[in-house]
């Protein structure tokens, strides 16, 4: 769903509370930018971005868009790239009294239904049921379609697959459980195994929707958590144990977030990742402003470190924040092609 512009996403008021009766109910929710990314108005915070995305009950999908050539050949059956259409950009929120930018967009899926044709393979068309799209040429849509509303269905979908593997696992997580768990299903939009985080930038948000069974490769491991923050206050823990994470190891992701009620008093937490076993060094951190925060630590990065998770509240309201935490680390590859 995307419902419009509202550039300082406050005025909304009776739809944010709508948005926070659905949650509470039981539903996860899931937004789009809107297909505007392409349009600049120059100012710092434009309507690029639709709402409700940036909106903490709100998963917000926006768009890769496919590698075609001249000749109208898909070069790749990857989607690598953010769509020039797909909304992106920054909300403003305000913290402690000064405002401050934070990511919009928490992830992006395949945006785009095209006529065109893979080498040694089918027309992209053939799995689609032909009643409502149409072969090249014909029909309203000669080229194919594309839209941010063709990439918000796929999160939608791995969020119905999520939860049912939580039931059965035998665990009832609620919406907010899954939305910190749907942030570690990202492969980071990038094939470089030595580069880590944070993984995201104002047009791709947390990466590209990517959860293969390949993924998951012993050894493997998952933990979660739910805690109240209040302001001053530092938690640590650690990730499986307290020793060093084993060789085979190939990748840990860690997503936190939290939900303020008000983007005009946002809570403001940093989280760090640490090896213990080396005097406390900083592996990664994420210091910005996103409630939406993200981690990833590959290969050489992660084995033979004594991982800790770490969070520092700077800024919350009085009573505090309940702060949701989640992360994964396996043996196998959620890249393309691995």
């Amino acid at each position: 769903m995307h419902m419009g512009c509202v550039p300082d996403w406050e005025p909304a008021t009776n739809l944010n509370q709508a948005l926070r009766i659905a949650t509470d109910a039981g539903m996860v929710l899931v937004g789009t930018p809107g297909n505007n990314g392409d349009v600049t108005t120059g100012k710092p915070y434009d309507c690029r971005v639709n709402w409700p995305c940036g909106r903490p009950e709100v998963l917000c999908v926006g768009a890769t868009e496919l590698d075609v050539n001249n000749n109208g050949v898909v070069d790749s059956t990857e989607t690598s790239q953010v769509a020039d259409f797909s909304g992106h950009g920054a909300r403003r929120i305000r913290i402690d009294g000064s405002y401050a930018p934070a990511l919009a967009v928490d992830m992006v899926a395949s945006g785009e239904v095209l006529n065109y044709h893979v080498p040694n393979g089918p027309y992209l068309w053939d799995a689609i049921d032909s009643w409502y799209y149409y072969p090249t040429g014909e029909g309203p849509f000669p080229g194919g379609l594309e839209g941010t509303s063709f990439a918000a269905p796929q999160v939608s979908g791995q969020v119905a697959l999520l939860q049912q593997g939580f039931y059965d696992a035998g665990l009832q997580p609620g919406p907010r459980e899954l939305i910190v768990n749907m942030l570690l299903m990202g492969d980071g939009m990038s094939d470089a195994r030595t580069i880590y985080a944070p993984w995201w930038n104002s047009g791709v948000g947390h990466s590209r929707i990517r959860a293969p069974q390949s993924m998951v490769g012993g050894p493997w491991g998952w933990g979660y958590r739910s805690l109240i923050l209040y302001e001053g206050q530092t938690v640590t823990w650690t990730v499986n144990d307290s020793g060093p994470e084993a060789a085979p190891v190939r990748e840990w992701k860690w997503a936190v977030t939290w939900f303020d009620p008000l983007a005009a008093d946002a809570s403001d937490i940093v989280i760090q990742a640490i090896d213990t076993c080396a005097n406390n060094a900083v592996l990664a951190q994420d210091l910005s402003a996103s409630p939406r925060k993200r981690i990833i630590l590959r290969d050489w990065a992660v084995t033979g470190k004594c991982v800790v998770m770490k969070v520092t509240a700077l800024h919350t309201s009085s009573s505090g924040i309940r702060l949701y935490s989640a992360d994964l680390y396996h043996s196998g590859s959620d890249l393309p092609g691995q």
